[in-house]
């Protein structure tokens, strides 16, 4: 159908490259490399205080669930403080009170002699 021409070679018709060509293209590849560092530092940079922030969240979520529950635990004594039983218990503990007709007896380690 269709006779194709023979093709030459690039190589063989064009020059080689001039010093100052060759400047410019090292000169370009530095800029093109110095672009991507600079790229890369600030997705680095990004990532490094994505994951810092992430961390500091985990650890503000286990303090909250931390105080959360001792919000409970000391909800549930103050129901119980207006009880006979929780008033006895404190008083004997703290205080060291005895009920009448009791002997209150204090032990103390046999090394603390």
């Amino acid at each position: 159908m269709f006779k194709q021409k023979p093709r030459r070679s690039r190589e063989l018709t064009k020059a080689p490259p001039s010093k100052r060509q060759t400047g410019r293209r090292l000169r370009r590849r530095a800029v093109y490399t110095m672009i991507t560092m600079a790229i890369l530092v600030v997705i680095g940079i990004s990532v490094f205080n994505a994951l810092s922030v992430q961390m500091e969240y985990d650890a503000v979520l286990a303090e909250q669930k931390a105080l959360l529950m001792q919000k409970q635990l000391l909800s549930n004594e103050l129901t119980q403080v207006d009880s006979p039983e929780y008033v006895e218990q404190q008083a004997r503990t703290h205080l060291r009170m005895i009920m009448p007709g009791e002997r209150l007896y204090i032990l103390t380690e046999a090394g603390s002699e």
